[in-house]
């Protein structure tokens, strides 16, 4: 071997030992390593940041209505409740109570939906601004109204189904099945959903008064026209309310009923790990859904979209049964009395209320008309209206989405420009080397 081979050999060995040197793991001082719950943390982050608007802005709607929203909407009828024992049900007899809040629920609800157009047409709402004061204060008002009806109704058939059919497990089933049959035969499951599942943003509203109905009467038929407002409301509205009770009623029998601070854990959880599970099942259910309407089955498009809502409303019970045992208990133990007045449900029914017109959230609170299953196309039938912040930013959604398409197809232009300026290269270098 020549001295010049051993100099390019103790080259290549040097060459060697930087590389490995380069490549080997630097020793990690121990006062600055990373805890594994900061790690973490920074993953989590770097795969927030790397989710698109739609995504983040779900994200947070989802944590606004289990958190915020779905606690006061049931702090709301809580507090109704017990304001509607002060002012009239403990001085009249039980069964004048009963028709005493039937009747106050059938007036209001009835009236608002009868009377949809004459209300859009009053000075105060025709004549003003979204952000008026008077346009406000009437239209918040209104949901006011149809909140405190509503849950007169629901107290007036609950204790009309409690005498009736008790408080067996065995009569709740039977009154759900048969709730479930009827809603699903007039199509009208859509309606039995609530909060955290269901959210109404009041500011995106266009028109406050408009209530859909049964038959979808037009309003020049009169006697039809009067008809279907009260089928609506005594048969759509009623049996909602009934799905409703019937479920909790079952629940109250099969949820540790001698145990109410387990009862409510078990539910509260439970109740919130099925809406969880609903939300992230709800794109398979939007692709199935989609595909149902494209092959042309309607009949398993809507035998799919009431299953799933039924399925998913449980959560929504059990949530709500847990939030409304926990402020009946609040109430309970911890009352707010002036002199001898006990107030506490005034202070919760104005505070709920106040809460939900400050974050233009107010139609969360009301059930009202009818919508109807299968109308929906692209899936969107089963699709959860749980869009807070996404109504909100949703013009900048649209703006960003639209912008990323742009930017795509100038990307596929570029690319097909520079395809074709290769090629002509190539055309030419062969042309070259052929001459």
């Amino acid at each position: 071997m020549t001295s010049q081979q051993q100099r390019l050999q103790q080259q290549r060995l040097q060459q060697r030992q930087k590389q490995r040197t380069a490549t080997a793991p630097h020793p990690v001082d121990a006062t600055r390593r990373v805890p594994n719950s900061l790690n973490s943390m920074f993953t989590k982050l770097s795969s927030w940041t790397k989710l698109d608007s739609r995504s983040r802005l779900r994200i947070l709607d989802v944590i606004l209505n289990c958190a915020l929203l779905t606690p006061l909407a049931v702090l709301f009828q809580v507090s109704a409740s017990g304001v509607q024992d002060a002012l009239f049900l403990n001085r009249v007899s039980g069964h004048v109570g009963t028709a005493l809040l039937l009747a106050i629920a059938f007036v209001i609800e009835f009236g608002c939906s009868f009377w949809q157009k004459y209300l859009a047409s009053i000075r105060y709402v025709s004549e003003r601004l979204p952000h008026d004061p008077s346009y406000v204060v009437t239209t918040r008002f209104y949901h006011f109204a149809i909140g405190f009806a509503n849950v007169c109704h629901y107290r007036g058939l609950s204790d009309i189904y409690y005498y009736l059919l008790g408080y067996g497990s065995y009569a709740a089933i039977q009154a759900t099945v048969s709730t479930i049959v009827v809603l699903s035969t007039l199509k009208c499951i859509r309606n039995i959903l609530g909060p955290p599942l269901s959210v109404g943003v009041d500011v995106t509203i266009e028109n406050f008064f408009e209530a859909g109905t049964l038959f979808r009467t037009r309003d020049d038929a009169h006697y039809r026209y009067f008809a279907d407002h009260v089928s609506t409301v005594t048969v759509v509205t009623s049996l909602c309310f009934l799905h409703w009770i019937a479920v909790w009623a079952f629940f109250d029998c099969v949820i540790f009923p001698e145990n109410t601070a387990v009862s409510v854990i078990l539910s509260w959880l439970f109740g919130y790990v099925i809406v969880v599970m609903a939300l992230l099942v709800e794109p398979l259910a939007v692709r199935f859904s989609r595909q149902l309407d494209a092959r042309g089955g309607r009949s398993m498009k809507l035998l799919l979209e009431d299953a799933f809502l039924v399925l998913a409303n449980s959560g929504v019970i059990l949530v709500w049964r847990a939030h409304w045992i926990f402020f009946e208990s609040l109430m309970y133990y911890f009352p707010i009395y002036s002199g001898q007045l006990d107030l506490t449900a005034f202070y919760g029914l104005a505070g709920s209320f106040l809460m939900m017109v400050m974050l233009h959230a107010s139609a969360t609170l009301i059930l009202k008309g009818c919508d109807f299953d299968g109308e929906l196309p692209e899936g969107r039938g089963v699709s959860f209206g749980i869009d807070y912040f996404g109504e909100f930013f949703k013009d900048h959604i649209a703006r960003q989405e639209g912008a990323m398409v742009d930017g795509d197809a100038y990307k596929t232009e570029d690319l097909q420009r520079f395809s074709d300026l290769d090629q002509g290269w190539s055309n030419i270098r062969h042309k070259k080397t052929t001459s």
